[in-house]
């Protein structure tokens, strides 16, 4: 029987807990810390379903908002190990691996890796690891949709897979390597990209597809000489110097150092960047003290970009990882609801921080947030399809800054030769009976089931 444990109910209480994640003398949060799976419940989760659809048809963006703060709240809400209860869920080796049965107390071993979208093309050096829910992974393991060599023998034969239940969670956490002793290049999105959001990963299968059909042959072929040239957090125009050694910074202070060069496209050269220093303090991090992810951090591709090349250095024990985005996606209605959240050194602004609720904790409050419940709806001013995307995963797209959560995770599918293809991403709404669905399974979404099935 799956487990409920009760939420904090005192947000005093939550960020009592919190402050303890970094500075001011406290130990702070390490890998091999022991954890017990937390679950998130509350009044808003999981929410009725025709409320919500009700919400998305009424276009009330501020009560969908609402909601998804609600869940965000709910998830980072501190446990008694001090981890916030999403990062007490289980991994992909925990829901795909070969063992149905888990042991109640486990330790936090994050199975660091390049996010799928950094791997679609390039990969780009930052970590990335996948977490779920026990409802997500109890209807996996239930149905055997763990194993890859059953969903594509369902596809050509069944339509879909079984609906997951509507409190099941699957969240993608991002982070980003922090040195002990010395101030870290983070870059911010501060929504300005510095390249066309034409460029990017994935142009090249656009122009093949005949997204850009009014272009001439000429300019067509001129489209895909930028498929590594997106927006990528190489590309972002300010960064911000990450302090771990005081906790606070007088206001306004800044430091000088180096940082790719936002104005080389091939996002190669690096330079002296002008950063605004920030204390540690302000982000959620872990430090990694252990020799074996330590290893792994430094072998995995492209990692040096952000520490010998930035640094003068490998990471090393004692070093830390600082979670700056993460990707939630719930199946409270039958197309999910899809948030995305990254960290901000100015995380009030309008319209993505102005309106964070006050019972988010502590760290936690610093992210800017992102939400869609549907691949179009409600309509952007101008009548764009509605937009909902992590800079930190696909801003390096082709129109990845115009992108849409679901509009990508609705062509999740098996074919009867594997995973369907993620590209090209056209945004816009697919009906049941499109006929990209024919002879496929669709995945409910969920492209974990195509990738990281065994």
């Amino acid at each position: 029987m799956r487990r409920r444990i009760l939420l904090f109910a005192a947000v005093s209480c939550a960020v009592a807990l919190l402050s303890g994640f970094h500075g001011g003398g406290a130990r702070p949060l390490a890998v091999g810390q022991r954890i017990l799976y937390a679950a998130v419940s509350g009044p808003d989760f999981p929410a009725r379903q025709p409320d919500l659809l009700r919400m998305l048809d009424a276009k009330d963006v501020p009560g969908m908002r609402r909601h998804v703060w609600n869940v965000w709240a709910a998830m980072t809400q501190p446990t008694p190990s001090g981890f916030p209860r999403f990062l007490t869920w289980y991994q992909v080796s925990e829901t795909f691996g070969a063992s149905d049965s888990l042991p109640a107390e486990r330790v936090f071993a994050p199975e660091f890796r390049i996010p799928s979208q950094k791997n679609i093309g390039s990969g780009d050096a930052i970590l990335s690891f996948n977490l779920y829910n026990d409802s997500f992974r109890y209807h996996v393991r239930r149905n055997g949709y763990q194993s890859k060599k059953k969903l594509i023998a369902m596809a050509g034969r069944l339509t879909d897979v079984e609906d997951f239940p509507n409190d099941s969670i699957s969240v993608k956490t991002v982070w980003w390597p922090v040195r002990r002793d010395g101030l870290t290049a983070f870059p911010v999105w501060d929504d300005t990209p510095t390249r066309p959001i034409t460029w990017g990963r994935g142009d090249k299968a656009l122009v093949a597809s005949g997204f850009f059909k009014d272009l001439t042959p000429a300019e067509q072929q001129a489209m895909t000489t930028h498929e590594e040239e997106g927006n990528d957090f190489e590309a972002f125009g300010r960064v911000v110097a990450i302090d771990p050694r005081r906790p606070s910074v007088p206001r306004g202070e800044t430091a000088e150092l180096n940082f790719f060069d936002p104005m080389d496209a091939r996002m190669q050269r690096i330079t002296t960047r002008t950063a605004r220093v920030v204390p540690m303090s302000r982000m959620f991090t872990v430090q990694v003290n252990d020799q074996k992810t330590v290893d792994w951090i430094n072998h995995l591709p492209l990692a040096d970009e952000l520490t010998i090349r930035m640094w003068g250095r490998r990471f090393e024990r004692g070093d830390y990882v600082a979670l700056v985005a993460v990707h939630i996606s719930t199946r409270e209605t039958p197309d999910w609801v899809w948030a995305t959240f990254y960290w901000h050194d100015q995380p009030d602004q309008a319209p993505l921080g102005n309106d964070r609720i006050a019972a988010v904790p502590g760290v936690f409050r610093d992210y800017k947030m992102h939400s869609v419940y549907h691949a179009e709806l409600p309509k952007e001013a101008g009548g764009h399809n509605a937009i909902a995307f992590n800079p930190y995963l696909e801003a390096a797209f082709a129109y990845g800054p115009r992108s849409n959560c679901s509009a990508c995770h609705q062509r999740a599918v098996m074919t009867a030769d594997g995973p369907g293809d993620v590209f090209p991403v056209r945004l816009g709404y697919l009906p049941k009976d499109d006929p990209f669905y024919k002879g496929k399974l669709r995945l409910d979404t969920s492209w974990s089931l195509a990738y990281e099935t065994k």
